[in-house]
């Protein structure tokens, strides 16, 4: 769910239930502030986002998004996993507005509309 109050209160909910100081709290979110969710536990530093991409089993990219309460032994540990574990290649992103790979696709998106609206390409021409 990509839903921040629901997202947090999951988390809230997790801080008491995983009783393994030492756990990983993680979200996949393409657009949720971890900071937001970090802060609504009693370890923050514990906290990670890691944002897969569609088909999830086919792409090999994932963004990994630190809070800025994320210790430095919790992105090692996480990237270790993605890597590993999941044999993705992992990116580091900061906790801001899209990421890595939405910030960079959202304008370009934006242009191929203007470029449609304007009567610069068909929509036949920017899609292929």
């Amino acid at each position: 769910v990509e839903n921040e109050q629901v997202k947090t209160e999951i988390f809230q909910v997790l801080d008491q239930v995983v009783t393994r100081q030492d756990a990983i709290l993680a979200s996949n979110t393409s657009s949720i502030p971890l900071v937001k969710l970090a802060v609504a536990t009693s370890r923050p530093d514990r906290v990670i986002g890691i944002h897969f991409f569609n088909p999830a089993p086919v792409q090999k990219l994932v963004e990994l998004i630190p809070a800025l309460t994320t210790s430095d032994e919790t992105i090692q540990r996480a990237e270790a996993v993605v890597q590993d574990v999941l044999g993705k290649h992992p990116i580091r992103a900061q906790d801001r507005s899209g990421f890595v790979v939405n910030a960079l696709l959202i304008p370009y998106l934006l242009s191929a509309i203007r470029m449609f609206e304007s009567g610069i390409a068909s929509r036949e021409d920017i899609d292929n």
